[in-house]
């Protein structure tokens, strides 16, 4: 198997990633909430509320996706050889992300704020407030795995 190395580029990845698991969880909270609405059966209604139940831990492992990915990144970073000459595609990177990030998070907050999906949108405030930050949070991670990767000292 061939040596896998992070990049600076996985942070593109990661924040689709995210974006995903954020949209998938409210729209499968709002599908449980609609099958409870239609269903009569008590034993179909018990499955559902432990579904819905369930799924809300998922507001407290969305916050350790989103670190926990981006950790990686920065600890995939340090084992790549980069030369400093590169760091200028990684400010056009940044710069690129930070606009990326910002078309991202004015969808997911339209989709957290739209009429049929906001009452389940607002049974996770972590998830929502991690999204609505995630501009901050990206420039962040990405400029810590900028340092990581172009300012550690080589050996050789």
């Amino acid at each position: 198997m061939q040596k896998q190395k992070g990049s600076i580029f996985d942070m593109a990845l990661i924040l689709v990633v995210i974006v995903a698991v954020f949209i998938v969880v409210i729209v499968v909270d709002a599908f449980f909430v609609e099958m409870a609405a239609a269903t009569n059966n008590t034993l179909n209604q018990t499955h559902i509320q432990a579904g819905q139940t369930a799924l809300l831990g998922m507001d407290t492992l969305f916050a350790f996706l989103v670190i926990g990915s981006f950790l990686s990144v920065v600890l995939g970073a340090f084992l790549i050889d980069s030369h400093p000459a590169f760091f200028i595609v990684a400010i056009i990177f940044l710069i690129l992300m930070i606009f990326i990030t910002g078309i991202l998070v004015n969808v997911t907050d339209g989709i957290a704020n739209s009429a049929k999906l906001a009452a389940s949108a607002n049974k996770y405030p972590l998830m929502v407030t991690l999204m609505n930050h995630m501009g901050i949070v990206v420039l962040i991670f990405t400029a810590i795995t900028s340092i990581v990767l172009f300012g550690k000292y080589k050996m050789r």
